[in-house]
């Protein structure tokens, strides 16, 4: 698959969004994780989640 197929990063417009999976079995849940490392971000169908170095937890971010 080439990088043309992958969505753009909606948080930092650089990185491009790739499927990850998480989980083993029928629980499988598909996310998307931005591929540029300084932004890291992930994005499911709930919206985009950053990950926070001192909470050590994603936080999710809130629409509008």
């Amino acid at each position: 698959m080439s990088e043309g197929q992958y969505a753009p990063c909606g948080i930092c417009k650089a990185g491009l969004l790739v499927p990850v999976n998480l989980g083993m079995g029928p629980e499988r849940i598909l996310k998307y994780r931005c591929s540029n490392a300084q932004c890291n971000a992930r994005f499911d169908e709930h919206g985009y989640e950053v990950f926070e170095t001192q909470t050590q937890s994603w936080k999710r971010l809130s629409e509008g």
